[in-house]
């Protein structure tokens, strides 16, 4: 199920670039990239606040969380408050880039041949609805319910976004778990 949902969404992002066109997602692109790198240099001072405000439902000794031991489960609040402030960055800086993106749209109609125009935007597309995903299913990780992560523990694809993206999956880890533990 989880698999299907997630072929879906990267469906849909290939169609949207494709749509937009290479220009369009290019600017929209960018946008996602600066908003990645504030992210990473500011999420730790927003998870300080985060704890006042959104409680996070401790996993028990028992309970089983598919990517974590039973170590690592202690501090899974901190690690929770860390995605969650990655997270809330990354989608402001989506609606700004969103909005940016909205005023440059004039650019998207400056004459390029139309099938590298269509093509790009779908390959860029596709590049940032994958990285949107797997930014979620690491999100995901976090939540201690048997339904989550039983269907992350049966998604072969899940499992391998999560584990197996070049460069993401252990920095990702390392910000908001490895940091933890230091």
């Amino acid at each position: 199920m989880l698999t299907l949902i997630i072929l879906i969404i990267l469906f849909i992002g290939v169609y949207a670039g494709q749509r937009r066109g290479l220009i369009l997602q290019v600017v929209h692109t960018a946008g996602y990239i600066v908003s990645f790198f504030v992210a990473k240099n500011y999420y730790l001072l927003l998870a300080e606040h985060l704890e006042m405000l959104i409680p996070y439902s401790q996993p028990g000794i028992g309970d089983e969380m598919v990517y974590y031991d039973t170590l690592e489960k202690l501090n899974l609040d901190l690690a929770f408050y860390n995605a969650l402030s990655f997270l809330i960055i990354i989608a402001a800086g989506w609606l700004v880039t969103r909005i940016l993106g909205y005023m440059l749209n004039s650019l998207a109609y400056l004459p390029v041949l139309k099938q590298v125009n269509n093509l790009g935007g779908a390959i860029l597309g596709l590049l940032m609805q994958y990285f949107g995903v797997f930014l979620l299913l690491s999100f995901f990780t976090f939540i201690p319910f048997d339904f989550i992560q039983n269907q992350l523990a049966e998604s072969g694809l899940a499992n391998w976004i999560i584990q197996n993206t070049p460069y993401l999956s252990s920095t990702v880890y390392e910000w908001w778990v490895g940091i933890i533990a230091a």
